[in-house]
């Protein structure tokens, strides 16, 4: 179903590089435990705000690895960083509106068995970001641009119409706080 609906809009949007939709988390018996819903792209919303996509429900034309590269070798980000890289060399990226992947969580998986993520992620901004005051997230400015890239988030869910999704990341963002 997802490869025909990336044909399908890809057949009218041949000049774009990137296509991807919304994620389902799933656990290992495939129950979905939660949605993962998406907005168009952005690299700056990608770099200090959080994820904006997922290569689980991310379809590329092959001549992106002529532009960029291929992923880098960080045991976790290597996604992340790869997508930062897209973005940065002017990708087109087409964001499709229905979900296109899924996300196994498991406790197995690398996610839960890498220890030293943080230093990873900082080492992926570092390399990909001019602006020395990204490294810090906790700085005033960063907390501002985060702020920012919330609204900008929350706008999208909106003319969107994903109104229980909205519902959803305000009670997360609530809950997180205590």
């Amino acid at each position: 179903m997802a490869f025909n609906k990336v044909k399908e809009v890809y057949n009218k949007n041949k000049n774009i590089d990137v296509f991807f939709g919304n994620v389902f988390i799933i656990n290992e018996y495939d129950t979905i435990l939660q949605e993962i819903r998406y907005h168009p792209f952005s690299v700056e919303h990608l770099i200090y705000y959080g994820w904006n996509l997922t290569n689980q429900a991310a379809f590329f034309k092959r001549n992106v690895f002529e532009k960029i590269g291929f992923l880098s070798d960080y045991p976790v980000g290597f996604d992340w960083d790869w997508f930062i890289r897209l973005g940065k060399a002017g990708s087109k990226f087409h964001f499709i509106h229905e979900f296109l992947g899924a996300y196994r969580m498991q406790a197995n998986s690398k996610l839960f068995q890498i220890r030293d993520r943080d230093a990873i992620e900082s080492e992926i901004l570092l390399k990909n970001c001019i602006n020395q005051n990204v490294r810090n997230k906790h700085s005033f400015w960063n907390k501002c641009r985060k702020f920012y890239y919330m609204i900008i988030k929350l706008f999208y869910h909106f003319i969107q119409a994903d109104f229980g999704y909205i519902i959803f990341m305000i009670k997360r963002k609530i809950l997180s706080k205590f």
